[in-house]
């Protein structure tokens, strides 16, 4: 007996969001939380970064543990250049939550970061 193929057939909601963290300058030389997303229901995220003013490096890591611990580099540090946008780096790996991480490229020479996302379920 042959199976009917529309039985194998799911409907899945799709689901989409994007958000924007608030500016965010830094005060330290070292590393620091520009701040995190809850991404778990989503398979596909897209992260832009603008250096507003001063350089910056800018590291992105990854949680599985509802953002107690970002043990995961899902991008590596690079310094991006005032008014320049990286744009569209796309994250298909599973995290429950990322984290923006930003530090001045020189020291002392603070500068403010502007941070998107946008999220989708598939």
């Amino acid at each position: 007996m042959a199976s009917n193929p529309a039985e194998k057939i799911s409907i899945v909601p799709i689901i989409t969001d994007d958000r924007a963290l608030a500016d965010f300058l830094t005060t330290l030389d070292t590393y620091v939380s520009a701040g995190t997303f809850n991404v778990r229901l989503f398979k596909t995220k897209s992260v832009d970064v603008k250096a507003v003013t001063n350089d910056l490096k800018v590291k992105i890591l990854g949680s599985r543990d509802d953002g107690v611990t970002f043990p995961f580099t899902e991008v590596a540090e690079f310094v991006l250049t005032a008014g320049v946008i990286f744009t569209n780096h796309v994250i298909t790996t599973y995290y429950t939550h990322l984290d923006i991480q930003v530090a001045p490229n020189a020291g002392g020479a603070h500068g403010t970061l502007s941070t998107n996302i946008a999220m989708a379920s598939f």
